[in-house]
């Protein structure tokens, strides 16, 4: 090498800058989809979860509601009818969170004791209070427990 000619590897060092510039971009957009998939995939399991507490919450209050009046057959067929359809959309929404995070607890034998509190007609009457609503609390919040929101 003379000292008039330039080095070869200087001829690269702008294909190399260019490369390390795209391998970047490349691998900060991956990892910010991922981060961001995560985040949305966590906050729809939150909004999930919050909308089962609500929906529980509901059914105590529905029954609170019942188990403080007196109603006649008819009425406490309409409710009836009514906790059921309430418990399966706790079922469903217990579902939905247990398919879209295999981490969390299935509650098929919880929804079932809750409906079976909840469609007793014998506890549809003011004397059977102290044990409807505490019973129904209990299983509520055993419910609660399989189901842990997510913040990372």
């Amino acid at each position: 090498m003379t000292p008039e000619q330039p080095i070869e590897w200087f001829k690269w060092v702008p294909f190399f800058s260019l490369l390390a510039t795209i391998a970047g971009w490349i691998i900060s957009s991956y990892l910010a989809s991922r981060n961001t998939s995560r985040h949305a995939s966590n906050a729809e399991l939150n909004r999930l979860i919050d909308s089962l507490y609500k929906g529980l919450d509901e059914i105590y209050d529905q029954m609170l509601d019942l188990v403080t009046k007196e109603y006649d057959d008819h009425e406490k067929t309409v409710s009836y009818h009514k906790f059921v359809s309430m418990v399966q959309n706790v079922r469903f929404i217990c579902n939905a969170i247990v398919k879209m995070d295999n981490g969390q607890q299935k509650a098929d034998s919880l929804v079932a004791e809750l409906r079976q509190a909840c469609t007793d007609d014998k506890k549809y009457s003011p004397k059977m209070i102290g044990i409807a609503l505490p019973e129904i609390r209990d299983i509520q919040e055993r419910i609660k427990n399989n189901f842990n929101k997510k913040f990372n």
